[in-house]
């Protein structure tokens, strides 16, 4: 009876911690994001994604509608997300005349998600400390300030609220084989395939931890299989009832993006210069964050190869050196450490590759945001998780160190988040992270010229020509910015060389009319 009662109250002591480590993981989240609830929005996507859809998701009886509808509901592009739409019919109802909501649910939603990554990380056998440092890490990543400052983010962070307890009733599953735990799998995965496209990995992802870890393994094989293409062929059939187009995939494209994957791995490695968004063959720092990437995987792999290949006792300074994964004890490489390593890095890529995505116009392939990092970056952590236990017999300076690393990634988040404040802030930033891209300038420009700032908008104006001279409609609105400012003579310059350019402007052309009477009227008086 005694050994019972120890073993309860060993149990309610393990579940006080669990519940400690959720509420400062949630505290921190709320913390470092509440200065999001005040924003507006950024007028990219989340412009047609609530204003102009509004019409549509404020009437509940269209909630059944959102599944047989593109995520851009007014301007169709290929992307089927209904779970996304539902979320903003809340948003619609609550918000009012402010987004309050909209950032709210996004900083809950995160909160949320990164609990939910301390309880997946828990399922790999470590202790709760590491867990929650790294989950506090999850939650401080730049890709993080990028999914939650951003309305449209919230896809990534649905999609984690669904993944990671997909993931746990799995190992639920082939733990103790109990079919209600595979049932649990199975709503997860459907949910998470109607929030974003990118869940498909998931039940690869499943069979492949099923398969690592075949020899305790208590699951069913072939209810595993059903349960993971019933939602599947669920969610492409409705997905093909809701397009009335093509799909916006590019493979072509998607195969030329995939020599960029080093970096974009660099970027969830070394979060140090985020980005708003870039065209993925502007992204900055290339080498910098490529080499950080190939010195994280050669971390993590160099262990396992020199293990492997028989060269371990061979060359014992490189256990010193690269520090054996698992511990000291190097037979623990074949054991749980070694799959944790190979199924972190599965996650990342299989969760990444998608978003190397490409079609036409602005969608996924063509321009990186890096909130399609929130995912997958979660495997990246976890492959390193054998690496980071290495230190348990270090515990204090790996606090202090790991304390020091969330605390400078939530100062630079923070400082990110900014950016997302507002239509102007968000442009005038874009510009800076891409200045190659005409489109940034030609919006920038819109902004600035729209709040009467007409030097600003001129300026970016200008930038946009330099990129694009033979675009159209950019003269135009520099004529109107000479008018206002009451330079004529350089109005009519700027209207002609527009009408060079677009000559069945019509609207332009009796716009020239009007100015050259307004110049004959002032030069009589």
């Amino acid at each position: 009876m005694s050994s019972f009662t120890e073993a309860k109250c060993l149990h309610n002591m393990l579940q006080s911690g669990k519940r400690l480590c959720l509420f400062i993981i949630m505290s921190f989240c709320i913390l470092l994001y509440s200065q999001t609830l005040s924003y507006d929005l950024s007028w990219l996507d989340d412009y047609f994604l609530l204003i102009e859809a509004k019409p549509f998701l404020s009437e509940l009886k269209n909630l059944p509608a959102c599944f047989l509808t593109d995520a851009f509901i007014t301007n169709p592009i290929g992307l089927y997300r209904p779970l996304l739409n539902i979320s903003f019919m809340a948003d619609v109802a609550l918000n009012g005349d402010s987004f309050f909501f909209s950032h709210l649910f996004n900083v809950l939603l995160h909160a949320c998600s990164s609990c939910l990554f301390f309880l997946f990380l828990c399922r790999f056998s470590i202790c709760k400390s590491s867990a929650l440092m790294l989950s506090l890490l999850f939650a401080a990543h730049p890709a993080s300030s990028a999914a939650v400052s951003w309305i449209p983010g919230r896809n990534d962070l649905l999609l984690a609220l669904f993944v990671f307890p997909a993931f746990i009733f799995l190992d639920e599953f082939r733990m103790h084989g109990r079919l209600n735990h595979a049932v649990l799998y199975g709503i997860m995965l459907s949910a998470a395939l109607f929030v974003k496209e990118s869940a498909i990995a998931l039940p690869p992802l499943c069979f492949l931890w099923l398969f690592l870890n075949r020899k305790d393994s208590k699951a069913d094989k072939s209810f595993f299989l059903f349960v993971s293409i019933l939602p599947i062929l669920a969610w492409a059939g409705l997905r093909s009832l809701a397009y009335l187009g093509e799909t916006s995939l590019n493979f072509a494209a998607t195969l030329k993006n995939m020599a960029f994957l080093p970096a974009l791995a660099g970027r969830a490695v070394l979060p140090i210069f985020p980005v708003l968004f870039s065209p993925y063959k502007l992204l900055g720092h290339y080498l910098l964050y490529s080499s950080a990437a190939i010195v994280f995987f050669v971390l993590l792999l160099l262990p396992i190869i020199v293990k492997k290949t028989g060269l371990w006792n061979n060359f014992p300074c490189v256990s010193k050196c690269v520090l054996a994964i698992g511990g000291n004890e190097s037979a623990e490489l074949n054991g749980i450490a070694e799959n944790t390593v190979y199924f972190g890095l599965a996650w990342f890529f299989l969760f990444f590759i998608p978003t190397l995505a490409a079609g036409n116009g602005i969608v996924s392939g063509q321009l990186f945001f890096e909130h399609r990092l929130y995912v997958p970056m979660a495997g990246l952590m976890l492959s390193f998780l054998p690496f980071f236990e290495s230190f348990s017999k270090r515990r204090k300076s790996l606090f202090v160190l790991m304390s020091a690393a969330v605390l400078f990634l939530a100062a630079i988040s923070f400082c990110h988040s900014s950016f997302y404040k507002d239509r102007c802030s968000f442009w005038a930033r874009a510009v800076q992270d891409s200045p190659m891209e005409f489109s940034n300038f030609v919006r920038a420009g819109m902004f600035e010229h729209k709040r009467l700032i007409y030097g600003a908008a001129d300026y970016y104006y200008r930038k946009a020509l330099e990129l694009k001279p033979d675009q159209p409609q950019i003269h135009a609105s520099l004529a109107s910015i000479a008018y206002k400012r009451g330079d004529y003579i350089r109005a009519e310059e700027e209207m002609l060389a527009e009408l060079a350019l677009n000559p069945d402007y019509m609207q332009g052309r009796i716009w020239l009319e009007k100015l050259r009477k307004e110049k004959k009227q002032l030069i009589k008086k």
